[in-house]
């Protein structure tokens, strides 16, 4: 069995944004310069022979978020000299299991929003179904799925050493909740 020897969460909360090489949580405010910053730390933390595939979630600020930190990651620098990990030599995945918790197809009046909020908070954040959306452990089931894909992929002989999802702040909780 192949098993990563890092698997790296790179989450998106509201406004910031966290690398966490399990159990640690650095956060940082999400900017792209922020983005390239984690790509350096990530590279700081890697061994020059690491293999490494990316998961980001669909959603267009991880994608991009995914992009500052692969910039950074395989880019040539004075200080640090060439990078190890040649671009193409990184799988990156889109993942839609790992998009952010659906809210619904619309936002209602703000008198209603603040109606189901407190129905939320009454009933439980994590098993309220927000109306033609999903609960938390909806999206707690979503990423029981993916974590068991991953599981099996780690029997594949060419799985990489590190492996880095980058994903939303509830999918990041769950995720370790499950992991």
């Amino acid at each position: 069995m192949a098993v990563s020897r890092y698997v790296h969460v790179i989450l998106l909360p509201n406004s910031s944004l966290c690398v966490c090489p399990l159990p640690s949580i650095f956060p940082y405010p999400l900017t792209s310069h922020q983005a390239e910053e984690a790509g350096r730390r990530l590279r700081a933390m890697l061994k020059p022979d690491d293999t490494l595939q990316f998961f980001t979630s669909p959603y267009r600020r991880t994608r991009e978020t995914t992009e500052g930190i692969l910039s950074s990651l395989t880019s040539d620098t004075e200080e640090d000299g060439p990078s190890p990990f040649p671009r193409h030599t990184i799988q990156v995945f889109e993942e839609p299991r790992l998009r952010e918790q659906d809210f619904g197809n619309f936002q209602p009046c703000s008198a209603e929003m603040e109606r189901m909020w407190q129905e939320r908070a009454d009933y439980g954040h994590f098993f309220y179904r927000i109306p033609n959306g999903e609960s938390a452990a909806d999206a707690y089931d979503r990423v029981s799925g993916f974590n068991e894909s991953l599981w099996r992929n780690f029997n594949d002989n060419d799985f990489p050493s590190v492996c880095v999802l980058v994903t939303h702040g509830l999918m990041t909780r769950v995720f370790l909740m499950k992991w």
